[in-house]
């Protein structure tokens, strides 16, 4: 159950990492790399027109992450009278 878990919350991190690593590799082998967008430049262009956009995502991936921790994870019955984390 423990290695399911761990495989659901690893394959989005390890889709994103080859993702990236495919998006700029292509974009660095470009013949002309100041005219190739790379997602660090995307995200730096973003940023400076835009700067509260790295803190929105972050805030919520947090969230994100933290709504997924709480409603699916934590085991939790109420009928139980000795449990008390509710």
């Amino acid at each position: 159950m423990i290695v399911g878990w761990a495989c659901l919350l690893l394959a989005p991190v390890l889709i994103v990492a080859a993702l990236f690593a495919i998006m700029e590799g292509y974009a660095v082998m470009q013949p002309q790399p100041d005219d190739a967008i790379t997602l660090s430049r995307f995200v730096w262009e973003l940023q400076q027109a835009w700067p509260l956009f790295l803190p929105l995502v972050c805030y919520l991936a947090g969230g994100i992450q933290w709504a997924f921790l709480v409603h699916i994870l934590w085991r939790w019955n109420p009928e139980d009278p000795h449990d008390r984390r509710g």
